[in-house]
């Protein structure tokens, strides 16, 4: 048995053996070139997350910088966002669903799965399995809450359907709010709710996106303090 097999199998393994090495400097040297290119170097970062990772699902972004010790390891769903500092320490298999999003400084453990339409806050550690649709946050990770039809963004901003207001802009200010507002914070859930009513007023009012930004960045604060 190869010590890759025992990784899969769950037990003890040699990492120090050159095969195991070998993966992990690739997968070392894959992360920091992810992570020296520019957001708008799409194409160049898509062919090297093909290389990096065992499977990647269509339009899955990454903001980077980005580390994972073997990349191989890990499977990635379809249409995941991942924020800055995302480390995956796949030294088993990682699986990761569609439709899931992660704040910033999120740590992945070995031989986690987290399920589809998952978000997970930031900064937050998580050592075992997530299951679908659930926000998670904390150091360890815990569940707070399902993930419902109630979260539907065309519920939170039904105003999207006038057209008036980007759908992918909404999409990111309801995630954002999720991973930001929702952290594992004293007061989350006051302040979290204090964050989606500011968002949906936003989209009711249809404000400049230079206004939104800057609305935005001044709720953020507001959440943390």
């Amino acid at each position: 048995m190869t010590e890759e097999q025992r990784i899969f199998e769950g037990k003890l393994f040699a990492s120090e053996v050159d095969e195991l090495v070998a993966r992990k400097l690739k997968a070392h040297r894959l992360s920091q070139e992810f992570s020296n290119l520019y957001k708008e170097d799409a194409q160049a970062r898509q062919e090297i997350l093909e290389k990096l990772v065992e499977s990647v699902g269509e339009g899955t972004f990454m903001l980077g910088p980005i580390r994972f010790h073997y990349g191989c390891h890990t499977r990635i769903g379809a249409h995941c966002f991942m924020n800055f500092n995302f480390t995956v320490q796949d030294d088993a298999r990682v699986t990761i669903g569609d439709y899931c999003n992660f704040g910033p400084n999120v740590v992945v453990c070995p031989g986690v799965t987290i399920g589809d339409n998952c978000v997970i806050g930031a900064g937050s550690v998580v050592p075992r399995d997530i299951p679908a649709n659930t926000f998670a946050a904390g150091a360890p990770a815990r569940g707070f809450r399902p993930i419902t039809e109630q979260d539907d963004i065309a519920k939170l901003f039904p105003e999207l359907r006038q057209g008036r207001f980007s759908a992918n802009i909404a999409r990111s200010i309801c995630s954002k709010s999720l991973v930001w507002g929702y952290s594992a914070m004293s007061g989350w859930c006051r302040k979290a709710a204090g964050a989606f009513s500011v968002f949906r007023e936003m989209a009711a009012s249809m404000q400049p996106l230079s206004r939104i930004s800057a609305m935005f960045s001044a709720e953020k604060s507001a959440v943390y303090t």
